[in-house]
């Protein structure tokens, strides 16, 4: 199996950590505040904000860390945080480069990558670091996979 890492854009990277720091220190800092000085409604209200924040913080740093893809046993594979999963190559109609588009599904850490449609109607956006070696090496799997011209 060849690995590729996902492209990680400056823009996409500060909409994913600057959130998911923020929710880990209101996260803590609402275990850290005096109890005994709040009335017993805001103090559950503050337990349930950190346990909310806190694993939302812990998501979106593990989504970033681990968002990548894998070509190998006749098969496109993606991981991204909890969501993975893979495409056979043969299922491949076309891919594209393209921008993040607004649905479907998207593994993605960038705003430019690939658009594989596959099965029919279905497509997956995915950005890996290198577009060219990533399509070089999805077509030595399948040379029958169309490549549209943007």
């Amino acid at each position: 199996m060849t690995r590729f890492n996902s492209k990680k854009d400056f823009l996409f990277t500060i909409l994913m950590l600057i959130p998911a720091i923020a929710a880990l220190g209101f996260g803590l800092f609402s275990f850290q505040c005096n109890f005994s000085t709040l009335k017993a409604g805001d103090a559950a209200c503050m337990c349930l904000v950190g346990f909310l924040l806190i694993p939302l913080a812990i998501f979106l740093i593990w989504s970033w860390m681990t968002t990548y893809y894998e070509i190998g046993d006749n098969k496109i594979g993606y991981r991204s945080g909890l969501f993975n999963g893979n495409i056979p190559i043969s299922d491949i109609n076309w891919i594209k480069r393209s921008s993040y588009p607004v649905g479907g599904s998207n593994p993605a850490l960038a705003w430019d990558g690939l658009l594989i449609n596959y099965r029919g109607n279905h497509e997956l956006f995915i950005s890996p670091q290198n577009l060219d070696d990533f399509i070089g090496q999805l077509s030595k799997s399948n040379s029958k996979i169309k490549i549209v011209k943007t």
